[in-house]
């Protein structure tokens, strides 16, 4: 339901074409290290991509720039994901069979963190009272956070691991 949602809303602001530059967020991100300063930081471009593109303080623009900051957030969270998955294959390959393996444990997480999500924001559109594009912004915007955070968390552990 939700990728409908976000196709209908890609349609409509096509025609807008946003002005995305995820470089708000990266440069907040990368002037702190405190966790908190740095969750400050998600929604930096897509608030800036919203004054930039022509109607994109409508709800359908707001949406769609929110859309691109989730895109961007998946992609850094799918890459230390991957990193994090390479790392821990050597080790699980240098380890005694009997130890569980950290690449199950790993993927375990991840599964249990995207059906929080999903609940979380699941819940929080119920409570909203949201629905057609109003819902789309909701649940985007949820997703975003949400998927910033894990993004932001796994890259922490694959720099420290």
């Amino acid at each position: 339901m939700f990728a409908l949602l976000l196709f209908l809303v890609s349609l409509s602001a096509q025609a807008q074409e946003p002005t995305f530059d995820p470089s708000l967020t990266e440069d907040c991100v990368a002037a702190t290290t405190d966790t908190l300063e740095k969750e400050g930081c998600v929604g930096r471009s897509a608030t800036q991509c919203m004054l930039d593109t022509p109607d994109g303080l409508s709800t359908e623009g707001m949406t769609a720039c929110y859309a691109i900051e989730l895109d961007y957030w998946q992609e850094r969270l799918d890459k230390s994901h991957d990193s994090l998955l390479d790392r821990l294959t050597q080790w699980d390959e240098q380890k005694d069979a009997d130890n569980l393996s950290e690449v199950s444990l790993m993927v375990e997480m991840q599964e249990a963190w995207t059906a929080h999500r999903d609940a979380s924001c699941a819940f929080l559109l119920s409570r909203s009272g949201e629905v057609g594009d109003g819902a789309a912004f909701v649940t985007v915007t949820c997703r975003t956070g949400h998927t910033a955070q894990q993004a932001m968390f796994l890259e922490n552990l694959d720099r420290n691991l």
